[in-house]
Formats: structure tokens, C-alpha cells, sequence
């Protein structure tokens, strides 16, 4: 996904069609939302991925080794609650 988000959240959100219950789509379509700085839509995403059994936290830490690496690669600043949200059990 790295570099095309807009292409991830189409074919994430086409799987998430297929299968309503793909907490991986919800996980990755969301980090994709992180990166557009579309904020509402990538907490509901990891929000909805968490309910249905991911580990977010993991997930994101499989992919980057803090916040300030994924806000570095990214030239972003997460908003302190989604901060929060990738860094709690």
C-alpha cells in the first residue's frame, strides 16, 4: 500500500463488500485513510477493524516502529486521540 493509498482504500473497500467482516480490510483501509489525513474515516475503520477481533496496535507496530515513525514516513501528525487509539491494548 505504501505510496498509493486512494488505490488501497478502493480495493480494500471492495473486499470489505465481499466480506463485511475482514477486520484486515477495515485495518489497512484505515492506516490509508491515516495517510490522506482523513481522520473520521481511519478511526471508524480501525475502530470497526478492532471490534471485529484485530490487534490494531500490533498491526501498526508490525509496520512502523512508533508514531513518530509512521508521522515521519507519512509527513503527518496524527490527531492525539487515533495517537492514542494505535498505542492502547
Amino acid at each position: 500500500m505504501a505510496g498509493e493509498p486512494g488505490k488501497a482504500i478502493q480495493d480494500y473497500s471492495f473486499a470489505i463488500k465481499l466480506k463485511s467482516d475482514y477486520a484486515e480490510a477495515y485495518g489497512v483501509r484505515g492506516e490509508a485513510w491515516l495517510q490522506l489525513k482523513e481522520w473520521e474515516k481511519a478511526k471508524a475503520d480501525l475502530t470497526q477493524a478492532k471490534n471485529i477481533g484485530m490487534d490494531i496496535t500490533a498491526a501498526f507496530y508490525n509496520d512502523y516502529e512508533s508514531i513518530a515513525d509512521f508521522e515521519q514516513k507519512n509527513n503527518l501528525q496524527l490527531p492525539e486521540d487515533i495517537a492514542l487509539m494505535l498505542t492502547q491494548q
